[in-house]
């Protein structure tokens, strides 16, 4: 029997109230990466053309700054909210198995107090672990909350984070990006789709 080595993750249907740039490596020009982000805006702002620079600014700005080794999700369930950026990162581990609450902050030293930690369990990836961490700038000691997913399966440690500093609507992320997180898959073989190991 050979067994396939995990090449990547890939999202499933998350509905349209999600857009997923295309890493900055996918454009060969900044010129095209600027032609998707205005073609998607576009698209997504049809019934609020005045929000189509907006939203066309905001994807370049995102595509363009994302990591090749990383995948960033947008939220947009309205035009009149604001984009929530999801990031996921998959690592290829070494053969030892890894501390999930250590993937998800658990002793992060700049945590304001210790993380809420609980199980989470995906369909494709089983049990992980989810976190809620709360920071403080030192700069402006403005506080962020920050939610971490974390799983380790096939060789791969999958980690999932969303921040922001307005706490309600922290709460109110926290079922989108659930059921996001669950759509979440790994990809065997071949070229991975969306985040490379």
């Amino acid at each position: 029997m050979v067994s396939q080595v995990a090449s990547g993750v890939v999202i499933g249907d998350v509905g349209s109230e999600w857009i997923i740039p295309p890493g900055k490596e996918s454009f060969g020009t900044a010129h095209e990466l600027h032609e998707w982000a205005a073609s998607t805006a576009r698209e997504r702002t049809a019934e609020r053309p005045q929000a189509a620079e907006w939203l066309a600014m905001s994807l370049a700005a995102i595509a363009a700054s994302t990591p090749d080794s990383e995948l960033r999700a947008l939220y947009l369930p309205s035009l009149t909210a604001d984009l929530a950026i999801v990031r996921v990162l998959a690592v290829e581990r070494d053969s030892a198995p890894v501390d999930l609450a250590e993937v998800v902050g658990a002793t992060d030293p700049a945590a304001v107090e210790p993380p809420v930690l609980e199980g989470f369990e995906t369909a494709a990836f089983g049990p992980g672990v989810r976190s809620v961490r709360f920071l403080v700038a030192a700069d402006d000691r403005t506080l962020t909350g920050v939610v971490t997913y974390a799983f380790d399966v096939a060789g791969i440690v999958v980690r999932v984070s969303y921040a922001d500093t307005d706490l309600t609507r922290l709460t109110e992320l926290a079922d989108p990006v659930d059921r996001f997180v669950s759509a979440l898959r790994l990809q065997y073989g071949g070229p991975a789709a969306v985040v490379p190991k």
